[in-house]
């Protein structure tokens, strides 16, 4: 990963406060983003800065690639772009790998990006784009 990288956090960054958050974020390269999740409570800490985030959202899309991405931190039904070729991007649910297998099979283009999800490591946008088009 580089300084020039986009990285976009969907949310649980760490339940470990805001001492253990900057640590983290100190070290993370890139130009990050949160998806602010249902354990982000570290952000309302006095000693957190904020600024380490490019921005702190509840709600982000993006176009990579000419690809349209919904980023929420809870999966949804349904999304702007649904049945249009958009791919919701989640997290929340601590899912097995097989959870993006299935969604895929069935023709949902909705993607768990935890770390759960994904062998424990980080996936790229180009990584998520060639799995629903393999």
């Amino acid at each position: 990963m580089s300084s020039q990288d986009e990285v976009y956090i969907l949310g649980d960054f760490t339940m470990k406060g805001a001492e253990n958050a900057l640590a983290c974020l100190y070290s993370l390269k890139g130009r990050k983003y949160l998806i602010r999740g249902n354990h982000d409570n570290f952000v309302d800490s006095e000693i957190f800065e904020p600024s380490l985030f490019c921005s702190i959202r509840d709600y982000m899309e993006i176009t990579y690639l000419n690809q349209r991405f919904v980023l929420f931190h809870y999966p949804i039904l349904e999304w702007n772009g649904y049945g249009k070729g958009a791919i919701a991007l989640h997290g929340h649910q601590h899912n097995h790998k097989d959870y993006n297998v299935k969604n895929r099979a069935n023709g949902i283009l909705r993607y768990d990006v935890g770390v759960d999800a994904n062998n424990m490591e980080p996936v790229s946008a180009v990584e998520i784009i060639d799995f629903f088009r393999g």
